[in-house]
């Protein structure tokens, strides 16, 4: 018996340890910013949109003049959980903003200022199609809903909106931070780029 035992013994000793499973970074950060085309076609150039009274309704107003209109590049901040390597789901907001003022024709001075907020937030899932250790391409879509906050002349609108992006190809490079590009449709514009951290 004790001969057994030290055979069996010296062979659990020979056995090779058990090797862990190999385990992949689960979350990701992300922040970027996209182009606006799309974010002022659909919400803020809208026609019909009930804010278009806020703009025009005083008959009796100085006679103005609207400065130069700016459109802020939409900002994105994303979060997303890998249940597989090639799939992730998460989350997203979006912010973007439009703003002008209006001057008044014979003194040229700042007699009123008209600002559009827009904030969506969704739900996301990924598909990763391609993964090596450095670059990765993938697709992805979100639905979810957008907020808009319009001011003019003093007054305030609140609408509610749906929000959808679509990511017909992405692009990450880089390991643990990394760098990314997407094409795509919806309220990050066409164009994104921006930077993440896997952990």
């Amino acid at each position: 018996m004790g001969i057994l035992c030290s055979f069996l013994e010296a062979q659990a000793q020979q056995e090779p340890a058990s090797t862990p499973s190999p385990t992949f970074p689960r979350h990701s950060l992300q922040i970027g910013i996209g182009d606006p085309t799309l974010i002022r076609l659909m919400y803020i150039n809208r026609s019909g949109c009930p804010y278009y009274h806020l703009i025009d309704n005083d008959w009796f107003s100085p006679d103005t003049y609207r400065g130069k209109k700016t459109t802020l590049f939409p900002i994105s901040l994303s979060y997303s959980y890998s249940l597989k390597k090639w799939l992730a789901l998460g989350g997203m907001t979006t912010y973007n903003c439009y703003f002008y003022s209006e001057y008044e024709r014979s003194t040229r001075k700042v007699v009123g200022q008209f600002e559009k907020h827009f904030f969506a937030f969704m739900p996301t899932i990924h598909f990763t199609w391609l993964n090596k250790k450095i670059v990765s391409l993938y697709s992805g879509g979100a639905l979810g809903v957008a907020f808009l906050y319009t001011y003019s002349r003093g007054e305030h609108l609140w609408e509610v909106a749906p929000a959808f992006q679509l990511t017909f190809i992405g692009i990450r490079v880089g390991k643990t931070w990394y760098g990314f590009g997407e094409y795509g449709v919806g309220v990050k514009g066409f164009l994104a780029t921006g930077v993440g951290y896997k952990f």
